[in-house]
This record gives C-alpha cells, structure tokens and sequence, in this order.
C-alpha cells in the first residue's frame, strides 16, 4: 500500500493519521500544507521504507514523529516548516538516508533520537536553520557525520538521544 503524489494536499480538516503497518510509501508533496495535521503515527511492525519529498512540508502543527524501523529514506524538505515539531525519534535499528534540508525551519525541534549509522548516511544539511538549544550524544561519527551535526554540541558517546 501506498499512498500517491499530492493525495491529501492542502486537507485542511486532517487532524491525526494512524497508518497501518501495510503502508510502504509516502509520495512526494502527500500530505503537504495540511496546516491542522498534529500527529502521524505508524504502526510497531510498519514496513514504511520511504517518505518523499515535501511528504509533510508545512504541516505546521505537526510535533512528534516516532519513525518506523524500516524507514529507509526520508525525501528533501520532508518535513521542512513544520514548525511546531518538537520531537523525532529513528529506531536505533534503523539506516535511514535522510536527504538535504529534510528538517529545516523546523523551529521547536528539541528533542532528536538517531543512530550513528543514520548521521552517516544524513545529508550535510538535514537539519538546517534548527533552533537547537541543546545537547546531544552520539555513538561514533566519521567527518562527514560531524557535518551533519556540525551546529550541535557533541558528548561523549551512546546513542543520541535528549
């Protein structure tokens, strides 16, 4: 199952999603603008690999995002201008490629749990123009992991996690 390019766009009355665990792609733009939208869920046992492009861009009342383990790709600015997102969390199972500016402008983002293998295949700028006011750790990260991370305050080593 799947769900197409632009199927929910602009769905202004779209408050919550409970995906089932038989849902394997996001297209790109899906549920783009849907302003009313607070919280995605998906299902322990999803096979969700990817979200596209623009999947959730502007969702601005969007704020936690529990990812599913198999998640293997996360589009450019999937997630861009959800600016009421506060927390993200990637199964430590996970190698999710998140792409360039997949994260940006996401103002209120706070709280960030992620896989040292998914720093590593992140785009430099996943997370770009951020506000994080905070600390996070990180297992192992090669350079181009620090790049991806290169506005945080790394510590000691463990699973990043705040």
């Amino acid at each position: 199952m799947y769900i197409g390019k632009k199927a929910f766009e602009n769905c202004i009355s779209l408050n919550r999603i409970n995906f089932p665990e038989s849902l394997c792609s996001i297209d790109n733009e899906a549920f783009l603008n849907c302003n009313s939208l607070e919280r995605v869920i998906f299902s322990n046992k999803s096979i969700l690999y990817r979200i596209g492009t623009k999947a959730f861009k502007d969702c601005v009342k969007l704020e936690t995002i529990d990812f599913p383990e198999y998640l293997f790709y996360v589009g450019k600015q999937a997630f861009s201008t959800c600016v009421n997102l506060h927390f993200v969390s990637f199964s430590e199972e996970s190698n999710t490629h998140i792409e360039s500016r997949a994260f940006e402008f996401c103002l209120r983002l706070e709280k960030v749990k992620i896989s040292s293998k998914i720093i590593d295949n992140a785009e430099k700028d996943s997370f770009y123009a951020c506000n994080f006011n905070f600390k996070m750790r990180v297992s192992s990260f090669n350079e181009y992991g620090y790049r991806v991370l290169n506005f945080f305050e790394l510590e000691d080593k463990g699973f990043i996690f705040l």
